[in-house]
């Protein structure tokens, strides 16, 4: 596959997989931001911005649970003229609360946190001003990924 500027936009839950498809997928051709490595939200901003001014492709490893959420982020690469794919972890619940079950330390989310994550997600749709929305499904071992076109 060419080299193509991109950002991708990870979506989904606490342990629904996003880091481990990141590992699997797409580490040696992307830049991955997460505010879990930056901790604050202006540098997770700085790291962004400066991605898009040197052209370097990358992941955004968050959450993003709502439109709200993702739309600066979207507006951002849009306004420099990149596009925007969604990679949509579409995780049953039950799912990431046994994931996040097998975390140790700080990596476990508290429970709450994960299911009120949950409660508020909101899909990605393409009339966000993305590209293109993948939804990604993790399979039981988590060793086998499925990408399909969101409808």
């Amino acid at each position: 596959m060419p080299w193509r500027m991109e950002i991708a936009l990870f979506v989904g839950v606490q342990g629904a997989g996003k880091t481990s498809f990141y590992a699997a997928q797409l580490i040696h051709t992307h830049l991955r931001i997460s505010r879990d490595l930056v901790r604050t939200k202006h540098r997770e901003r700085r790291l962004f911005e400066t991605c898009l001014r040197l052209q370097q492709p990358l992941v955004l490893d968050n959450t993003n649970a709502t439109r709200a959420v993702r739309a600066p982020w979207i507006e951002l690469a849009r306004a420099r003229g990149f596009p925007v794919v969604a990679y949509w972890f579409d995780v049953p619940l039950a799912d990431a609360l046994a994931r996040n079950a097998g975390r140790v330390g700080k990596q476990r989310i508290p429970e709450n946190a994960l299911t009120s994550t949950h409660a508020r997600l909101e899909p990605p749709q393409r009339d966000e001003g993305l590209e293109r929305v993948l939804v990604v499904r993790v399979s039981a071992e988590q060793q086998r990924y499925r990408i399909d076109d969101a409808p």
